[in-house]
């Protein structure tokens, strides 16, 4: 037996033609969104339960920069993380230190991390603190200047740039990269007192322009002075041929 409410609807359908079909069909479609609702809720729930249980999994990494190391381990697993011991490159930031003090870790202190997950914490030692007035000089001749800046000041080096002068040796060069530096790595020199200064020479497009310019007049030197040796044992070995019939 049809419900009083449905028979209603009909009803207002006979009466309105079609505008009442189409308002016969509103409750139909309530009822199917309010089913559609009520189906998806438990997925719904189930998925904010698995975001607040994945939530329980992570942890922010304690600070542990400026302990002793071992005491930094000991902060590491008791957060829950596995604690690796990393021995620091030597840096002038470290001249100050302490024997066996953190100086850095990664992950960065107080961000949340796996629990579980790997922490790694880097440490200086005497050797590390002695050496750290002595910094090995970076290869940066061929490095966009931007990375050259980059990697020079994170060595605890001072950057100063110039404008390279034209030379044919540059022509060819990328606009932008370090084709010089002062003091520059080398077999006899690799380091130098930390915070000192690395002074780069970079290219532009004039000098870039330049540069080619002089390169193609020396080209066209080079090939002068070859096609006049060229002319002058061609003479002499003319003039070699002949003798003998003159005589």
């Amino acid at each position: 037996m049809a419900s009083p409410k449905k028979k209603v609807t009909k009803s207002i359908a006979k009466v309105a033609g079609p505008v009442g079909q189409v308002i016969s069909v509103i409750p139909d479609t309530a009822e199917v969104i309010n089913q559609t609702i009520e189906s998806a809720a438990p997925i719904v729930e189930k998925e904010l339960d698995h975001r607040r249980e994945e939530k329980k999994n992570f942890a922010d990494v304690p600070n542990v920069v400026e302990l002793n190391l071992n005491a930094a381990l000991e902060h590491i697993e008791n957060a829950g993380f596995i604690a690796q011991e990393v021995l620091a490159k030597p840096n002038q930031k470290y001249m100050d230190k302490r024997v066996g003090e953190v100086v850095e870790m990664m992950p960065k202190p107080t961000k949340p991390a796996r629990i579980g997950s790997l922490v790694k914490i880097y440490y200086v030692d005497e050797s590390v603190i002695n050496k750290s007035g002595d910094v090995d000089l970076p290869d940066v001749v061929g490095l966009d200047i931007e990375k050259a800046k980059e990697l020079i000041e994170s060595l605890g080096f001072q950057f100063i740039s110039r404008l390279a002068k034209p030379s044919p040796r540059y022509a060819s060069s990328i606009i932008g990269t370090i084709v010089d530096a002062q003091p520059r790595r080398s077999v006899i020199r690799k380091t130098a007192k930390a915070g000192s200064s690395i002074l780069v020479s970079y290219i532009d497009d004039q000098v870039l322009a330049i540069s080619n310019e002089l390169s193609h007049e020396r080209k066209e030197k080079a090939n002068q002075r070859a096609q006049a040796v060229s002319e002058g044992f061609s003479k002499a070995r003319v003039m070699l041929q002949k003798k003998p019939k003159d005589e």
